[in-house]
């Protein structure tokens, strides 16, 4: 991805707000002015991210792809992209590349060594991340300047996420502490190496956040 120094790049961990900090972004950047009032972009849905958010990872390259894709894939295939169109937009990558600045870019991909690198560039590992300017013991930090765009993590207390992820969708028939049916929602959450939720383990998602 070829970030510009005025892109946004919103990592949130699965059931961790990325809903709703994509809302409160969009309120910031498009719908409302510096009074308070609506600009014309308000709920204007013809660019990602307006009615939820538009997943890089989810999307086809272009519309040439799409097409093709949607012609020789099987039915369960078409249907479950179809199914995430209604719910997030009929979108292509192409069209999160040609959204108006600043571009918003949301997604569960989170650390150095999955989201864009140009976010990083001229960072070295043990480098303080600076706020307003200081590192955490006071000092000035020469850091403001390093790398493309802007990152926002999302990260939400981990019962509260466990307790999301348990009820999406429907709860589970092996409940929460296990049964018959299997080990349980809590059992899956805190297999750290092999959870099988997705985007796997919230507690190794907020671990790479932070390296």
């Amino acid at each position: 991805l070829d970030l510009r120094d005025d892109d946004i790049i919103l990592s949130s961990g699965v059931k961790m707000g990325t809903t709703w900090v994509t809302k409160i972004l969009n309120s910031l950047l498009y719908d409302f002015d510096d009074d308070g009032k609506t600009t014309s972009a308000y709920m204007d849905d013809s660019f990602p991210n307006r009615l939820g958010q538009t997943y890089p990872d989810a999307l086809f390259p272009s519309r040439e792809v799409e097409k093709h894709e949607m012609a020789t894939k099987d039915e369960e295939f078409v249907k479950r992209m179809k199914m995430l169109k209604t719910n997030f937009g009929d979108f292509v990558f192409d069209d999160l590349l040609n959204q108006p600045s600043p571009r918003l870019f949301s997604s569960h991909l989170s650390g150095k060594n999955l989201l864009p690198k140009k976010l990083f560039d001229g960072w070295k590992d043990g480098d303080e991340c600076a706020i307003n300017g200081h590192v955490s013991n006071g000092d000035k930090a020469g850091t403001m300047n390093k790398g493309k765009g802007r990152l926002i993590v999302v990260v939400r207390n981990l019962k509260d996420t466990l307790v999301s992820l348990h009820h999406f969708r429907g709860v589970p028939k092996d409940g929460w502490y296990g049964n018959e049916h299997g080990p349980g929602s809590f059992a899956r959450a805190i297999d750290i190496e092999n959870c099988p939720n997705a985007f796997g383990s919230s507690f190794l998602w907020v671990k790479r956040s932070g390296e």
